[in-house]
């Protein structure tokens, strides 16, 4: 009796819920970028990804990008998440509309983040953002840092 008790108090309860985050996210990378031979840049970005403490699955996230721009910063791409542990999740990104560029920054867009699935603890892994790409440096040798803030709705 003890046992169907149990079983009853597990099936009463429905399927365990996952977790949820919506709020801000921001990010960095550096852009090795390759001048294309219309205008623009094509190129692969490594960074990473700040979410609130709070967010423990979140933490420590790695990031490596790949994408283009054209010469005003307008570009889509995709990007892979690392936790520490190993586990992935991909997106991709759109940065289709342009904007003032803020004091500082060479080039700004906005636009969304589309998450495509994951490995791991990620594997359930769904949700979109809005995000503001701003390049804040582009060195001598074409190097480019981004910082982009954005929103997330994320769930996994």
């Amino acid at each position: 009796m003890r046992n169907f008790a149990m079983l009853l108090l597990i099936l009463m309860a429905g399927p365990s819920r996952g977790e949820d985050y919506s709020g801000g996210v921001k990010m960095w990378f550096t852009l090795a970028a390759m001048p294309l031979q219309v205008s623009g840049v094509a190129g692969r970005a490594k960074g990473m990804e700040r979410f609130p403490k709070e967010v423990v699955a979140f933490q420590g996230l790695r990031s490596e990008c790949f994408g283009w721009a054209d010469a005003d910063g307008l570009g889509r791409g995709h990007c892979v998440n690392t936790a520490p542990n190993g586990d992935l999740w991909f997106e991709s990104y759109t940065c289709d509309t342009p904007v003032l560029p803020p004091p500082g920054a060479f080039s700004a867009c906005s636009g969304t983040a589309t998450v495509l699935g994951g490995t791991g603890r990620f594997a359930a892994i769904a949700g979109a953002g809005h995000i503001t790409m701003l390049t804040t440096t582009i060195a001598p040798d074409g190097l480019r840092v981004v910082y982009a803030p954005g929103d997330y709705h994320l769930r996994w």
